[in-house]
């Protein structure tokens, strides 16, 4: 038996033969078993879309600070606004509709107390409060959105690893 042919065997059987050197290096730097690829196409598409995952992460972790707060939290902070400003809502409002109702009302104290400082004054730390949920909410929603995306990156990933 040949040293040939026993390296040809060697290799039998495993997908990443296949693959270029390059892209096999890319996917083990990335921590990516390259047995689970089949091709350099498959390869570049996966590493393609790991990276723009990550940079696409590294921008929104840059860009927003940490909240600890979810949806029902900022529900929770809008409806104490909007007692404190005295405003009554039903159980069944949406967190865009009770900020839609504050907003109103803040323009409507706005036009009433046009030379009372003190009234001023609570407009304004109200306004601020209203904003920081709003900024919050947003920020909630584009976590949301980027976990949905990332879930159904990672379904359409098994989907292609399995064939389906």
């Amino acid at each position: 038996m040949s040293i040939n042919l026993v390296s040809g065997i060697g290799n039998y059987g495993h997908p990443h033969s296949k693959l270029s050197e390059e892209l096999r290096q890319k996917l083990l730097a990335l921590g990516i078993d390259p047995s689970c690829v089949s091709s350099d196409a498959e390869a570049r598409i996966l590493i393609e879309n790991i990276l723009q995952t990550q940079i696409t992460t590294e921008v929104k972790s840059t860009k927003s600070e940490d909240f600890c707060c979810g949806e029902q939290e900022l529900i929770s902070r809008a409806k104490n606004l909007a007692s404190k400003m005295g405003i009554t809502l039903s159980n069944n409002l949406t967190l865009e509709e009770i900020l839609e109702k504050i907003s109103r009302k803040l323009n409507e104290k706005i036009s009433v107390a046009a030379n009372n400082e003190k009234e001023l004054s609570f407009i304004k730390s109200c306004q601020s409060e209203l904003s920081e949920i709003a900024r919050e909410y947003s920020v909630v929603k584009q976590n949301e959105k980027a976990m949905f995306a990332s879930l159904n990156f990672n379904a359409n990933m098994n989907r292609m690893i399995l064939g389906l």
